[in-house]
């Protein structure tokens, strides 16, 4: 009776350390296939990395939905006209389309969205942190190196800017964190 009452609570420690996600489905803005992607519903996290890569069952956040067609990744719900004008030129663009047919994070491709639309980099230069989360182990050396590369770059620059606008101190100090640990 014991050994099954312990074989069971090993199979409900080990469900219950599973991510839990459910798929998700809305329109693609700029035509084609509806975008696909997951949602977490909840996760068991162990740990968390100097980085802010978590660790246990789910190890990073997904990326938003994916248009399977074009590969543009619906970060919001709703865009105005103009931005999608502004989009279609960026996401057909050869650039755009060749990092999403040679496979680029989808972080790192959503980065370079927001760019291209004129935001802040303070408001996405993690996106470029976990971009490199998905070749952070061999034998990804050459595209670990190009992702932390640009992400180190990336930080860089959000420090500089950081200091000239005193933007928040703590913000400040997880840069720093952020370049020490690449």
């Amino acid at each position: 009776m014991f050994v099954g009452m312990l074989i069971l609570s090993v199979f409900g420690i080990t469900f219950s350390l599973k991510a839990v996600e459910r798929p998700i489905e809305v329109e693609c803005p700029l035509g084609g296939s509806n975008a696909k992607g997951w949602v977490i519903l909840g996760s068991y996290h162990s740990g968390v990395g100097l980085d802010g890569k978590q660790y246990g069952a789910h190890v990073q956040p997904n990326p938003p939905p994916e248009c399977p067609d074009n590969g543009f990744l619906v970060y919001k719900e709703n865009f105005s006209e103009s931005e999608l004008i502004q989009l279609r030129k960026y996401i057909f663009s050869e650039e755009y389309q060749s990092m999403w047919k040679n496979t680029a994070p989808a972080f790192y491709r959503l980065a370079k969205i927001y760019e291209y639309m004129g935001e802040s980099i303070t408001d996405h230069y993690y996106h470029y942190v976990i971009a490199t989360w998905e070749y952070d182990y061999p034998p990804f050396g050459k595209k670990y190196s190009f992702y932390t590369l640009e992400a180190i770059e990336v930080l860089k620059k959000t420090i500089g800017i950081m200091r000239s606008n005193l933007l928040s101190e703590t913000q400040f100090v997880e840069v720093h964190y952020l370049l020490a640990e690449l």
